[in-house]
């Protein structure tokens, strides 16, 4: 995972769907990464999908101010981990990350046939 991506994401908004469009590059490791909400906004924030049982962190203002204050005072029996908990930033780097791995998948299948072929002929 090296390239940045732009990403859709559906969100449900005042009880209609839009779509936002989240710029996506890798940041360290495999979990974390920059998230840049296309709006011309100049800025990235931090995104850390292993955070909060695996909900999520974002450096944005929603996060920290409509989800993170709800996520802190959980328990462990009330943990509520659905998409409705995480902003559209996290979305997007969940998105991306399923991009890759079906991107890898699938150049693994792809590298197993012609080897398959190989042998066969």
């Amino acid at each position: 995972m090296s390239e940045t991506r732009l990403i859709p994401v559906a969100i449900k908004h005042r009880g209609s769907w839009k779509i936002n469009f989240v710029n996506v590059t890798p940041f360290e490791g495999l979990l974390r990464f920059h998230a840049q909400s296309e709006r011309g906004r100049a800025t990235k924030y931090l995104v850390d999908l292993d955070a909060y049982w695996t909900l999520g962190f974002c450096g944005c203002e929603n996060f920290g101010i409509n989800i993170e204050p709800i996520v802190k005072k959980w328990q462990a029996d009330e943990r509520e981990i659905t998409d409705a908990r995480r902003c559209k930033h996290i979305l997007a780097c969940r998105q991306y990350v399923g991009a890759e791995l079906l991107d890898m998948l699938l150049r693994l299948r792809r590298r197993e046939t012609n080897k398959t072929r190989r042998e066969n002929e």
